[in-house]
């Protein structure tokens, strides 16, 4: 165990790690601001316009979430349960003994061919 780690400091240590660029934090700075048609146009040119639609402008995860959200809930209220307030309550025990009869009549048409 002891010669793997070794190794493997050895290993790393040979490689060679190229150095930042100088300009590193400029192109963050600029990678961080909005785009500069933005900023320059006037609101007559519709730029307030543009502002508002950028500012609104969901990520394609965002719509996908909202989609998937808004099919579930008409599904759900396509629901007759849902609608009628029929719901029916059952008790874990009931649960539990349900799913221990449902095994043992599998089990016993499985063995039994």
């Amino acid at each position: 165990m002891k010669s793997s780690d070794d190794e493997l400091n050895q290993l790393l240590n040979e490689v060679k790690v190229p150095p930042a660029g100088s300009n590193l934090a400029e192109r963050i700075i600029m990678q961080a601001r909005p785009p500069s048609h933005l900023q320059t146009e006037s609101v007559n040119e519709g730029g307030f316009l543009k502002q508002i639609v950028a500012a609104l402008a969901f990520p394609k995860p965002g719509y996908a979430l909202a989609c998937s959200m808004l099919i579930g809930v008409l599904v759900g209220w396509q629901n007759p349960d849902v609608n009628t307030n029929a719901v029916q309550t059952i008790s874990a025990n009931e649960e539990l003994t349900s799913l221990f009869l449902a095994e043992i009549t599998f089990a016993e048409e499985f063995f039994d061919e």
